[in-house]
């Protein structure tokens, strides 16, 4: 599973209900790299590690996910460590039944 989930994206944040995001896992090292304080993202919102201009694509992300909708992607900004603006494009869909998100990101 691992393995197919890396190959679909570089990044993979899982969210509980409320945006929290619970783990990361990054299969790309340039983005690792230009985002190295993401190991910090672990308890934080979503919505806290994108760039301001991106923040209501993470509310829209949570709920397409939630409404059991057709997933729809995003394009988000983060901010990389170096200030500039690093795009990635999200998809997210609920895992588990218990509300949790997976999201699905392609730099």
């Amino acid at each position: 599973m691992a393995r197919l989930i890396g190959a679909a994206s570089d990044i993979t944040l899982i969210l509980d209900s409320d945006g929290v995001i619970l783990e990361t896992a990054f299969h790309s090292r340039q983005l690792l790299d230009a985002l190295n304080d993401s190991a910090r993202w672990v308890g934080q919102t979503f919505e806290s590690v994108v760039a301001p201009d991106s923040r209501v694509k993470t509310a829209a992300l949570m709920q397409d996910a939630m409404g059991h909708g057709e997933p729809k992607w995003r394009h988000v900004n983060h901010k990389a460590t170096d200030g500039r603006s690093i795009p990635v494009l999200y998809c997210g869909v609920e895992i588990g039944g218990r509300g949790r998100v997976m999201a699905f990101g392609r730099d």
